[in-house]
């Protein structure tokens, strides 16, 4: 039986161990086929929260929906990079305390980054915020927060003139002519 040397790398963390060959280019991992492979599984974010990350911006960042985070790892709300909604932290600061689980924070100018206190509205829980957001558009549309819009023909009426039907307001002859053409 003949000796055969495998080829290896180090792990570029500073752990010292031994990394394997690569098998496959992978271009999003930095991998080339028979090079050695630059970490050991999971080493190239171990110990690298925070601060110590290659992309710490000062522990504020501005998410591609428009919300601002803020780094605060000891926070009940923070997600698992460490990382809590300012508009939450601004309310709590308010309010003296942590806000419950099932609060939800709305915008009432509809701006995510405007996160003065005088422009957040704190919410019962998803549904009364859902609610809101109906009124609101209600409002906008029709003049009348308190009429909803029908889901056939797409306009706004008093709902005690129409049916709630699978989640959803509906005039009576929108709904009859709907079922009758499937």
């Amino acid at each position: 039986m003949e000796n055969s040397i495998v080829p290896f790398g180090f792990c570029h963390c500073g752990c010292g161990g031994k990394t394997a060959i690569s098998q496959d280019n992978d271009q999003s991992n930095n991998r080339i086929k028979g090079m050695p492979m630059r970490y050991l599984t999971g080493h190239h974010v171990r110990g690298r929260k925070g601060e110590k990350c290659g992309k710490w911006k000062g522990g504020r960042v501005v998410t591609a929906s428009g919300y601002v985070l803020v780094h605060r790892e000891d926070h009940p709300r923070a997600d698992k990079y460490g990382y809590v909604h300012e508009h939450i932290l601004v309310v709590e600061e308010n309010y003296g305390r942590h806000l419950h689980p099932q609060n939800v924070v709305h915008h009432i100018n509809g701006i995510k980054a405007d996160n003065r206190i005088e422009n957040l509205l704190v919410c019962e829980n998803t549904s009364a915020h859902t609610q809101l957001h109906t009124s609101l558009r209600a409002e906008s549309e029709c003049g009348n927060a308190d009429w909803r819009r029908c889901f056939v023909c797409k306009k706004y009426d008093d709902p005690t003139k129409m049916v709630f039907h699978c989640g959803s307001y509906v005039h009576a002859a929108c709904n009859k002519e709907r079922r009758r053409k499937k």
